[in-house]
């Protein structure tokens, strides 16, 4: 018995790590287990004599615990970087080349709504034939605030109409979300929220009508492909907003292609530049104030709380807005332009047109200015579409 107890500690000894070491001849390395091993119910000693001796179980190296980054993407949870960040992370060697072009794969695979750029080549082609049209209109009769005033005035109408239109045919409530909630009679709470940006656009509308009179329309769109950089500006020093370097850095050619563009007729078209640069800010905050106007709208509009206190769906807020702005540019229009136009048509029963060659005469330009204000509408309805 004694014989057996001593050969079994003898033969449980020479399995441990410690009794390997002691013995220069016995040294190997420990065996690799995917879990450290640990003592078994068949360890547990026979007879009371072999709790004397130390039990020591054999010694096997722990697996490797799994990395956080294949936890979290096991578990859904993985960041997903930029393209920046996956860039840098192949040229500094930051992980595998498998991770890193997965990152660089998921990064590339930006969210696009084909819905947003219909929108929004839609809005600039609009935008383009109202500009377009402004410019033939002021060649043949140079009245940038009456321009002015009747866009406000064909934006209003045309909101009338559709809202009519969408009561006489239900079938274009129903297809048309815009029409859906119909036109709200005035009230405190209306005009509080749209006053704001009446001023707004009857401050940009002047501007750019006087730019676009005095300057080439090229020239006035291309100071107007500044208002990104504005736009970067004013939420980086009035909301705090911090933007990657390569936002700043992409708006240096930007920047400096406007600049190269004015330079050449800055001179002899001061006043004129001067008067596309401060439109484009004045749409700038027109566009950051909007965007929250727009954006509660459009939830109005899924909701249906557009009756409720301060929500405006789209065609409300575009409604009440060019009324208010109309309102607001008839002093302005009847003190620098109105009078001498009443004057001129009391005294021979026609307006004094330029005699330029190739501009519009009377029914053209009168035609010219139907059109220009449909497309003023539907520019205002793409854009209001796109900033939600």
């Amino acid at each position: 018995m004694t014989e057996s107890l001593n050969t079994r500690i003898h033969e449980r000894q020479s399995l441990s790590p410690r009794s390997a070491i002691s013995e220069p001849g016995n040294e190997k390395f420990p065996s690799f287990d995917l879990e450290a091993r640990r003592p078994s119910l068949a360890q547990i000693t026979e007879s009371p004599l072999e709790t004397s001796a130390p039990i020591v179980p054999e010694y096997k190296w722990p697996a490797r615990s799994n990395s956080g980054r294949a936890t979290n993407r096991a578990a859904g949870h993985r960041h997903r970087r930029s393209v920046s960040e996956a860039l840098k992370n192949f040229r500094t060697r930051q992980g595998s080349v498998t991770d890193n072009a997965h990152d660089l794969a998921e990064a590339l695979k930006a969210p696009v709504s084909y819905k947003l750029i219909a929108l929004c080549i839609t809005w600039y082609m609009t935008s383009a034939l109202t500009n377009t049209s402004s410019k033939s209109i002021l060649n043949a009769f140079d009245k940038p605030a009456t321009l002015t005033i009747i866009q406000f005035a064909s934006v209003s109408l045309w909101c009338l109409i559709l809202a009519t239109a969408a009561s006489t045919f239900p079938s274009l409530k129903r297809n048309i979300p815009a029409l859906r909630n119909g036109l709200r009679k005035p009230s405190w709470d209306v005009l509080r929220t749209a006053l704001p940006l009446s001023i707004f656009q009857l401050l940009g509308h002047l501007l750019s009508s006087y730019a676009t009179s005095k300057i080439p329309v090229s020239l006035v769109h291309t100071i107007k492909g500044l208002s990104p950089l504005f736009t970067v500006l004013a939420y980086r020093l009035f909301f705090r907003i911090r933007y990657k370097r390569a936002t700043y850095l992409s708006l240096v050619p930007l920047t400096a292609g406007v600049m190269m563009a004015c330079s050449a007729d800055f001179s002899s078209n001061f006043w004129g530049i001067s008067a596309a640069f401060i439109a484009a800010i004045v749409f700038v905050t027109q566009n950051i104030f909007s965007k929250k106007l727009f954006t509660e709208s459009s939830r109005a509009e899924a909701e249906g709380q557009t009756h409720k206190e301060g929500k405006l769906d789209k065609l409300n807020l575009l409604c009440y807005c060019s009324v208010g702005a109309f309102l607001f540019s008839a002093p302005v229009w009847f003190y620098t332009e109105g009078a001498s136009i009443i004057r001129d048509f009391l005294a021979d029963g026609s307006l004094d047109l330029s005699t330029k060659k190739n501009t519009l005469d009377h029914g053209a330009l009168a035609l010219e200015y139907v059109f220009n204000g449909l497309f003023h509408f539907f520019q205002n309805i793409m854009h209001s579409s796109c900033c939600r």
